[in-house]
């Protein structure tokens, strides 16, 4: 996502403020505990990190929505087993297509049963699917245009149902006129499913929050959904606000991680359920966090990917999140890492 491009060397202040950690009661026993951010100068290059998957092991894919050609950067991350936090993160290489130059890549998500990896490009509203080496198989799925820098964020693979996951950062076209009013307050964005063929199973409807901000007022702003990560008993959605003034200073992103249930998408049998793809999917916040750019804080992180990452000592799960710094922005942006421990 095209955020913060033109941030200006003179405000390179020291790092003090990281993110918060944050933790939200969301049932009588469960917690959704956000992580200290961490970021590897040296470690990790430069880059517009927009997507991750978890491969094998401590081996994880991104999305870099500014590379050369069409592809993923391999990494090594390593979490403490204890707290959940990120130890390090070490480049591995970035496997390049040989197939497809840059088309914008938003998302990335590893398919086990194929050993292959799956690339959706917000640029031409595809998904194109790669072996491990960056040659293309030749299957590809086209999706209903997104409209510009509000088209496809998100992809995810379902393992236990054997779903492709999907949707666009802002409405379709189609949906922008019933967005943001009586009957639907938020943006209202389609979750899109499909199966291992890459045929479509099913379209749900979800709503957005309310923006916290008028975007008119910023010179770089972006809102709605930037990731999807399922699980076995839910799917979770990730809503993003950043807003960026025309001074920079004050800049800001709020993130929300929402739960909403596999209940109420499929029935008893595991088919897909329609009773919502007209009408809003209840949602359920799981934890809230925010960043910023001041001039004492630089913990300002666009966070557009997130996947699985590693099961604690005591049982705990833990989401990997990896921000877009647009390239480590005039040295001021950082390309910040997260977890979140579910408890």
């Amino acid at each position: 996502m095209r955020v913060f491009a033109y941030f200006v060397g003179r405000f390179r202040l020291a790092v003090l403020a990281l993110s918060c950690a944050t933790a939200v009661c969301v049932g009588a026993q469960t917690t959704a505990v956000v992580t200290r951010q961490v970021h590897f100068r040296g470690e990790v290059p430069p880059g517009n990190y927009s997507g991750i998957t978890h491969l094998r092991g401590s081996l994880y894919a991104l999305a870099d929505d500014k590379a050369p050609s069409d592809g993923f950067r391999l990494v090594d991350i390593r979490v403490d087993s204890i707290t959940g936090s990120i130890q390090s993160v070490v480049d591995k290489g970035y496997v390049a297509s040989d197939k497809y130059g840059n088309r914008d890549a938003e998302g990335v998500a590893y398919v086990p049963v194929r050993g292959t990896l799956l690339v959706v490009g917000e640029a031409d509203s595809r998904v194109v699917e790669y072996a491990e080496d960056g040659k293309a198989t030749g299957r590809e799925l086209s999706l209903v245009p997104g409209v510009g820098n509000g088209g496809y964020e998100s992809l995810a693979w379902d393992a236990r149902r054997g779903l492709l996951w999907t949707c666009t950062e802002s409405p379709l076209a189609a949906d922008a006129a019933a967005s943001f009013t009586g009957g639907m307050p938020g943006g209202l964005i389609r979750l899109q499913a499909f199966d291992d063929g890459l045929s479509r199973v099913a379209t749900w409807t979800y709503v957005t929050d309310r923006p916290e901000s008028d975007a008119s007022r910023a010179l770089n702003y972006a809102f709605g959904v930037s990731e999807l990560l399922p699980s076995d008993t839910a799917l979770l959605v990730l809503e993003r606000e950043a807003f960026v003034p025309k001074k920079k200073i004050g800049a800001w992103v709020t993130n929300k991680l929402y739960e909403v249930r596999a209940a109420d998408m499929f029935a008893a049998d595991g088919k897909a359920s329609h009773a919502y793809a007209d009408k809003a999917l209840p949602k359920r916040l799981l934890c809230r966090w925010h960043t910023k750019l001041t001039l004492t804080a630089r913990s300002f992180a666009n966070y557009e990917g997130m996947c699985w990452g590693p099961v604690l000592a005591d049982g705990s799960r833990t989401i990997i999140l990896v921000a877009d710094s647009q390239n480590q922005a005039h040295g001021v942006l950082r390309d910040w890492f997260t977890t979140v421990v579910v408890r």
